[in-house]
């Protein structure tokens, strides 16, 4: 099995980056990835599962790898998991078992509460729940932006967002 990479155009001008793996009509999986990781960190375990007849799909979550939302995107846990359901029902996929981890998990829950009709399974890992979120480095990084200390700081290294830096390079 070898891994696809492709990107969704969905309403409001967004753009969906994802990685497929696995035979078409095998039982659908949708990746979520944590922070600060993108849909790669599925590519081993997405080999694995289409061995076994699984279709993968592992999606940058907004803000990580190729995935862009239109002007004016939500970026929140909540814009996420509405970006991942507009793609599911663009998609037409349904009965979706959806694994997520870390800041995933946090997205593919609030997906269980607000899209149960597309879900058929779902596996947390190691995610955060009710008010653990955002933990403290989050909170730090959001203090630095709103001091306007976020961009230097990633310039030098420590986001570590290709599509940040890019940005940023062109400034």
């Amino acid at each position: 099995m070898t891994l696809l990479t492709g990107e969704v155009e969905l309403s409001g001008g967004s753009r969906l980056a994802l990685l497929m793996s696995g035979p078409e009509g095998g039982e659908p999986l949708v990746l979520l990835h944590g922070i600060p990781t993108g849909s790669e960190l599925w590519r081993e375990i997405m080999l694995l599962l289409a061995e076994d007849g699984y279709r993968c799909y592992a999606p940058d979550l907004p803000g990580y790898g190729r995935t862009r939302v239109g002007r004016g995107g939500d970026y929140s846990i909540i814009g996420a998991a509405e970006l991942i359901a507009n793609w599911l029902e663009a998609a037409g996929l349904e009965d979706v078992w959806l694994i997520g981890h870390d800041w995933g998990g946090a997205v593919a829950q609030i997906m269980a509460v607000r899209h149960s009709d597309r879900l058929g399974r779902l596996t947390l890992s190691d995610c955060p729940v009710e008010d653990s979120w955002p933990v403290p480095s989050v909170n730090m990084f959001r203090l630095l932006a709103r001091a306007g200390l976020y961009a230097p700081l990633a310039s030098i290294g420590l986001v570590p967002n290709p599509y940040a830096m890019r940005q940023l390079n062109k400034a």
